[in-house]
């Protein structure tokens, strides 16, 4: 689709941490949802530079761009840790709290 997103909707800055202890600056950004057709709407995401350039997700309406997009990143950041790596906040270092962000019926954390 091309390359960074250039209006987000949501940003996040994190570090991802290899099983080997190789530490990369991603930003996960998604932007706004936009018309590609009278029934289908794209909401670019970007995970870089982990993934090259930016995926357009699809959906029926706006709302379910975004929603798919938000799964998306679920399932990139839960695919990570799965593989052994951590997620860590980049300004502080701290571990990010997936569950937190991506909490299920209305949870907080």
């Amino acid at each position: 689709m091309g390359g960074e997103v250039q209006q987000t909707t949501g940003l996040a800055e994190l570090i991802l941490v290899r099983p080997n202890g190789e530490r990369l600056a991603v930003t996960v950004a998604i932007g706004h949802p936009f018309p590609t057709s009278a029934q289908d709407w794209a909401c670019p995401v970007s995970f870089a530079p982990l993934h090259e350039g930016t995926t357009a997700i699809h959906g029926q309406d706006s709302f379910q761009a975004i929603c798919l997009a938000i799964a998306f990143v679920k399932d990139l950041l839960t695919s990570f840790l799965a593989d052994g790596g951590q997620i860590l906040y980049a300004a502080t270092g701290e571990q990010f709290p997936i569950d937190a962000y991506f909490a299920s019926r209305g949870a907080r954390a």
